[in-house]
């Protein structure tokens, strides 16, 4: 039981989360443990009084062709994401952007354009609708989407929108709350997952929530405690992925489906345990954690062609995490803090207990909740570098680390 449980509801939280962070202090005191604690070059980005962070670990914040990096900062009591690119070798930094659909979780989806060295994509709100912009660094020329993406294919042709008002409305940090949300009995079940084609500017619904609640296995009751994250577009853009959720306050249910655009088929691949992250191996292998009713965390690859789940390194990956692809053999990923308030970075392999820590980082735990900083690891082009958020000293900072 953690410190955070055996308080609860025996004073207020604010006094429990002071408590819990004196406890965690006078640890680090005594043991001698720095904030940051790694054998590898590292260098932070950070800005006074404010929150300097990326967002998500399944888009990256680097450049392909060039050493310059995209991000995003929030001045302390403002309600607008200031948006970034600095130059890493020189530190030349200018800003080219502000947006007001922005979560803590996710930031605003930014990233770099597909084959584009000099535009970037990023979800707005313009006071009356959320929509999708696309901004040239240099010259400040833009063009518009009229729908929020999640994700975009790796050919910067097609994107997947959801609404996410509702997914704001039941998992906090997730989605946009610029408007209230206003659930409609009788739109819900046709409304779902659209597929929008950035170039031509059409969009069209390719799942519905009716649809997916119809799926063999995916019928949870009542569809308006229903609701769609996390989106994925496969390697070559012919799949995505997606979690079919239950906004449940306990034991929330969590599936992972996969739908072909091509043959228009949805896989359910996982509704027994909850899964909770994800990534893409290549176009036939999804890697995800999940969670047993027992709590227990484990890591699976999921293949599409056979169906068969496999169990991963559950000597060393058993705990939830944000993996990322780092070789064939290996996967770079983190753990949320534990008791003392540190998290990890680290390689493990997938099938041997191989295990070699890159970072150890304190996590300020008085930000909780939709405000919590997870380390969502993001590697660059060449994987010689891996970004992290964090919030050692309040402020959220960017953490780089060389690894080699």
């Amino acid at each position: 039981m953690t410190l955070r449980h055996s308080l609860a509801g025996l004073i207020p939280r604010s006094i429990a989360m002071r408590i819990k962070y004196a406890g965690q202090t006078f640890y680090r005191l005594r043991t001698g443990n720095k904030k940051i604690n790694t054998n590898y070059k590292y260098k932070c980005l950070s800005k006074p009084g404010t929150h300097v962070f990326y967002g998500y670990y399944d888009i990256s914040p680097f450049n392909l062709k060039t050493d310059e990096i995209i991000y995003n900062t929030l001045v302390e009591a403002e309600d607008k994401l200031h948006l970034l690119c600095t130059t890493l070798s020189s530190g030349e930094e200018r800003e080219f952007a502000e947006t007001r659909a922005w979560n803590w979780q996710q930031g605003c989806r930014l990233r770099w354009m597909p084959d584009n060295n000099r535009e970037v994509i990023f979800n707005d709100f313009d006071g009356n609708d959320y929509f999708t912009r696309i901004v040239n660094i240099d010259t400040k020329e833009e063009r518009t989407v009229f729908a929020p993406l999640y994700d975009i294919s790796h050919d910067g042709r097609y994107g997947l929108s959801i609404d996410f008002e509702r997914l704001g409305e039941k998992r906090p940090g997730y989605g946009y709350t610029c408007r209230h949300y206003v659930e409609s009995d009788h739109n819900l079940a046709e409304e779902g997952i659209e597929l929008v084609d950035i170039v031509e500017g059409t969009k069209r619904i390719v799942l519905t929530y009716r649809d997916i609640q119809h799926i063999e296995g995916c019928n949870t009751g009542n569809l308006k405690n229903n609701y769609i994250n996390h989106l994925s577009f496969s390697p070559s853009g012919r799949m995505f992925l997606f979690f079919w959720l239950t906004a449940d306050e306990s034991w929330h249910k969590a599936f992972l489906l996969v739908h072909d655009l091509k043959t228009n088929e949805t896989k359910l691949l996982e509704n027994t345990e909850k899964v909770s992250h994800y990534v893409w191996q290549d176009d036939e292998n999804i890697i995800c954690t999940a969670a047993n009713e027992k709590h227990q965390w484990h890591y699976y690859n999921y293949n599409l062609p056979s169906g068969k789940k496999t169990l991963l390194n559950p000597s060393v990956l058993n705990v939830d995490g944000h993996p990322s692809i780092y070789n064939t053999d290996t996967l770079l990923t983190d753990t949320y803090p534990d008791l003392m308030g540190f998290q990890r970075l680290y390689l493990a392999n997938k099938v041997d207990g191989g295990y070699k820590e890159i970072l150890k980082v304190y996590s300020d735990c008085r930000a909780e909740g939709e405000k919590r900083t997870d380390l969502h690891p993001r590697l660059d082009r060449n994987k010689k570098i891996v970004c992290v958020d964090s919030n050692q000293h309040r402020f959220r900072t960017m953490i780089f680390i060389s690894l080699c």
